[in-house]
């Protein structure tokens, strides 16, 4: 089972948090940091990349995939996608297969391994978060289950801000539209 980086032993000690709301955000930030270690070093333990472990999601999600809807899914040239998708092919994890009614369009899919593999290290089931929910008290459990989806819904609520330029307030000096 892979285990995060340990810490530095040159890392400088915490300060305490300023108030609630800082304290929830480092400790939000502690535990998104020990959740990413764990999934990289799954990863890697694998042989996959970032780029790799997106593709394999990609093709198992989608009915039929194109190594150029792979390159736009990861926003890479087509020659990188088609070298990407040449290694997983080259370690039985993906196969090309003409399109039924166009052969020539070569579509990719994933082989048995390719998807046990997905499912193995993309399963979030799977990361030490689960094994840190069942250690604490029900009633914590319960109040963490009320409180995350709201927190959640609040950062897609600012991130639709964030993206939407019509819910930015004007810029310094912006007459508003």
């Amino acid at each position: 089972m892979p285990t995060p980086a340990q810490p530095s032993a040159a890392r400088p000690a915490r300060r305490p948090p300023a108030g609630p709301v800082e304290g929830a955000r480092q400790a939000l930030l502690q535990i998104v940091t020990r959740l990413e270690d764990y999934q990289l070093a799954l990863w890697r333990d694998q042989g996959l990349t970032l780029r790799q472990v997106v593709a394999l999601v990609r093709i198992r999600d989608q009915e039929a995939v194109t190594v150029g809807q792979v390159a736009g899914y990861l926003a890479v040239s087509p020659s990188t996608a088609t070298g990407l998708t040449e290694r997983l092919v080259q370690r039985g994890l993906v196969l090309r297969r003409a399109r039924p009614g166009d052969r020539r369009v070569v579509e990719l899919g994933l082989t048995p391994a390719g998807l046990a593999l997905v499912e193995r290290v993309v399963d979030p089931g799977r990361t030490p978060l689960r094994t840190a929910l069942r250690q604490l008290p029900p009633a914590e459990v319960a109040q963490l289950a009320l409180l995350l989806p709201r927190l959640a819904e609040r950062l897609r609520a600012d991130e639709a801000d964030v993206t939407d330029p019509r819910a930015r307030p004007p810029a310094a000096g912006q007459v508003p539209g």
